[in-house]
């Protein structure tokens, strides 16, 4: 699997966002995702995921709430 600053395929119907970060706000999120093993990229997505979830419930197999 791919760490953050390798180039990965972009998968299609997936969308691109940035977002800024003070740098101990960003050193402590490297070191989470280190220790648990896994992308910037993927901890931040399933974050998302887990809080609309959250908020709105699962989307269904289609990707429609």
């Amino acid at each position: 699997m791919p760490k953050s600053g390798d180039s990965a395929p972009i998968a299609r119907g997936t969308r691109l966002i940035h977002i800024r970060l003070n740098a101990e706000t960003h050193r402590r999120l490297r070191v989470a995702t280190a220790e648990e093993d896994v992308t910037i990229q993927e901890w931040v997505a399933a974050l998302v995921e887990r809080e609309l979830d959250r908020r709105h419930g699962p989307k269904d197999r289609k990707g429609r709430l």
